[in-house]
């Protein structure tokens, strides 16, 4: 039964790129201080040579940053003109359960009145 021998699909998102190779491990040395030394991550890397890093968050945590990545996004130009949600989707589906890493990061090169903005959407005081 083919039923039977699927995957459950839990997560989409077009890298735009094809992984070659997984391998569980962190790009940094995992700090016994930090409340994130216990997230479970994997590595990958692709046939250009791109390097990331997948790991799992607690739902509040993942609600947090997607509604960041989400304000981020209605606040900045999107890269080449492309629409990033678009982007991101597979075979004309939105991506699903998974955080942009390079979209949050770029939050630390953002000016003040858009971080002004970015931080009233979240309900948070700079």
């Amino acid at each position: 039964n083919i039923e039977q021998e699927s995957f459950d699909t839990i997560g989409e998102y077009q890298l735009g790129d094809v992984v070659n190779r997984f391998s569980s491990g962190s790009l940094v040395k995992p700090s016994t201080d930090s409340p994130y030394s216990q997230v479970s991550t994997m590595i990958y890397a692709t046939i250009n040579g791109a390097i990331g890093v997948l790991a799992s968050l607690q739902k509040t945590e993942f609600i947090f940053f997607e509604k960041l990545q989400n304000s981020i996004l209605r606040h900045i130009e999107h890269v080449g003109g492309f629409n990033h949600k678009e982007w991101r989707s597979v075979r004309g589906n939105p991506a699903k359960n998974f955080i942009d890493g390079d979209v949050v990061e770029s939050f630390l090169d953002l000016g003040r009145e858009n971080l002004d903005e970015i931080a009233k959407d979240m309900n948070l005081s700079v």
